[in-house]
């Protein structure tokens, strides 16, 4: 009788241990799901929010499973149940990874820019209209910003570039008719990650562009309106937007042994257009 019942007990024992294994298991699980869901939910709540904003003002949203290859895809679709789109929508299970501003050319666009850090996974930004230095503060706020275009950025100074200085990924930058200097140039020369920069109208300088020597990735460059036998420099930009210069800006002060001297220092620079 007593050999039966510690038997019982023994052969008992890991059924309740595994019991309790299970229930422990289960617990942590929930708790772990109610922890994702509490981070997720505002998250995905902001992104909806700023991304019906950015539309409602004209713009175009791209989200994550848009691309393939770092090229975007028109067809491309979410790989998520239909069921589970309209219950949750995109923006709990996607990142909004690129916005384009690119409609009501004649006006400046900050109040677009304004919804922008309610996106923060965005990579890439094309804005068609004016932004100003004020607007460029939002974006200084994107920590995954890897390129940056705005076209028509008449408004951009100096103070503006400086907004961007902690874009710690930023790869490419192209303001088109900005009218930057030197100052800008020692701002974009304190970010490491930069391999393209095309500012075809400034006021910059042989000792202004010496700021960049630090830009060890920096592999294309376009820093003045004009070639040296005084015909427009071609420039390759995207969307089709045309214009990029402004004609009745002054040519830059940059000199052929300043943009040498700067090509001896970067090994990787492999284009520049003054």
């Amino acid at each position: 009788m007593t050999f039966s019942l510690v038997r019982l007990v023994f052969l008992g024992t890991p059924k309740r241990r595994l019991t309790q294994f299970s229930l422990c298991s289960l617990l942590t699980v929930v708790a772990l799901l109610c922890i994702w869901l509490g981070l997720q939910v505002p998250r995905a709540h902001r992104q909806r929010h700023s991304a019906s904003n950015i539309r409602r003002l004209g713009g175009q949203v791209l989200y994550d499973f848009q691309f393939v290859a770092e090229k975007h895809d028109s067809d491309a679709v979410s790989p998520l149940p239909a069921w589970l789109k309209v219950l949750m929508g995109n923006d709990f299970f996607h990142n909004v990874v690129e916005v384009r501003l690119i409609r009501n050319l004649d006006g400046p666009n900050d109040k677009a820019l304004s919804y922008l850090p309610g996106v923060p996974r965005l990579k890439r930004l094309v804005v068609g209209t004016q932004a100003t230095d004020d607007g460029l503060a939002y974006v200084g706020r994107l920590n995954c910003l890897e390129s940056i275009h705005i076209w028509n950025a008449i408004n951009v100074n100096d103070a503006g570039i400086e907004h961007l200085r902690r874009l710690t990924r930023l790869k490419s930058i192209q303001l088109s008719k900005a009218r930057i200097g030197d100052r800008a140039l020692r701002t974009l020369g304190a970010m490491p990650t930069l391999e393209r920069i095309v500012v075809p109208t400034n006021r910059f300088t042989d000792r202004g562009l010496a700021q960049l020597t630090r830009l060890v990735h920096l592999k294309e460059l376009w820093v003045g309106l004009r070639d040296d036998n005084g015909e427009e420099c071609e420039l390759r930009h995207i969307l089709g937007i045309e214009d990029v210069y402004d004609r009745d800006a002054p040519p830059s002060e940059i000199s052929r042994e300043g943009v040498e001297r700067l090509k001896a220092s970067v090994p990787s620079l492999t284009w520049v257009s003054r």
